[in-house]
């Protein structure tokens, strides 16, 4: 006997917006309040020397306007759950593609969290690594952009990570000082000091290179900064469709070190970076193979762009394992 509302029934997030579906609700609400204040205009009127029952008017119109604003309230609440649930649905299922290498069905997964709910971070930073991994930094520095604009939506610890990864975008599409400044706005991250150092190299700014290496070295030492949320994630890196991962605090220090290492021997202090590459074979233990890919990779592109550096870097090159 009850009607529901919307129309039919139909879910508010299967309207074409949300606004439209609460729109409805409201508009089938004021025609039933219509229909009952045109009944009880219609009542007779009392016996003469009988006094009116008592009609609180504006007491049942505050009790409408209430049950109105609960109704729309409590809707917009649910249908914020329900936006969250498809996108963590959609978002599982474009991962359980992504270990597949379907990249195509992932990007469509990835796509309807999206359009599940414009405003979630984690549809479009998952883009973004999927667009990575297709090297197209240009459509991944605009998923991460997105992921950065709609990170207040997201749990805090997760925006350092969304905006090293657009950091990374912009350092792969070689605007280096862009890329310098975005990684300047995170603090206590080390990954950002590791890859500030990277672009310095590039740059020919070995102290400052340098001193970028040991800030993420003493910060990787730090119990109090590993243990924050935001370092908690592993590290990536891309090399082809390849992702590189590094996933514990003592394969990140490593890496550092051997960053360490390579900006000691280029600028000719040879016996530190031996020994700041003794201490990152040590830490890493058996990932040391997992770490030199990644650094195999970046002295390739190194030797590429500053030719006055390839005799050095081939000569630290020859001595890495692996």
């Amino acid at each position: 006997k009850l009607q529901a509302l919307p129309k039919d029934g139909k879910p508010v997030v299967d309207w074409r917006t949300d606004d439209h579906g609460f729109l409805n609700v409201v508009k089938g609400l004021r025609s039933i309040v219509t229909a009952q204040r045109k009944r009880s205009a219609g009542e007779p009127a009392p016996l003469a020397g009988v006094a009116p029952p008592h009609r609180p008017r504006i007491a049942a119109a505050s009790v409408i306007v209430a049950i109105l604003a609960g109704l729309v309230i409590g809707g917009a609440f649910w249908a914020r759950r329900e936006r969250a649930r498809h996108v963590t649905r959609y978002v599982s299922e474009g991962d359980a593609l992504m270990d597949q290498r379907k990249w195509q069905q992932a990007e469509g997964a990835y796509k309807r969290a999206q359009q599940s709910d414009p405003h979630a971070a984690e549809p479009y930073a998952r883009l973004g690594y999927l667009y990575d991994l297709e090297r197209d930094p240009q459509e991944a520095a605009k998923m991460y952009e997105r992921a950065v604009l709609y990170s207040g939506s997201s749990p805090e610890y997760l925006r350092p990570g969304y905006v090293s990864n657009l950091a990374d975008q912009y350092f792969k599409l070689g605007q280096y000082q862009r890329a310098l400044d975005t990684y300047a706005g995170i603090s206590r991250f080390p990954l950002a000091a590791v890859e500030s150092a990277k672009i310095n190299l590039l740059r020919n700014r070995l102290d400052e290179a340098e001193e970028q290496n040991r800030t993420a070295i003493q910060w990787l030492n730090d119990g109090s900064i590993v243990a924050l949320a935001q370092n908690q994630a592993p590290w990536y890196f891309v090399a082809g469709h390849k992702s590189i991962w590094m996933k514990t605090p003592q394969e990140k220090l490593c890496y550092a070190q051997f960053e360490l290492s390579l900006t000691l021997h280029l600028k000719g202090r040879d016996s530190e970076a031996n020994t700041a590459a003794e201490m990152g074979r040590r830490s890493c233990g058996e990932r040391l193979r997992n770490v030199t890919a990644e650094l195999k990779a970046e002295l390739a592109r190194l030797a590429d762009e500053r030719a006055e550096l390839r005799q050095d870097v081939q000569s630290y090159l020859s001595g890495l394992p692996g």
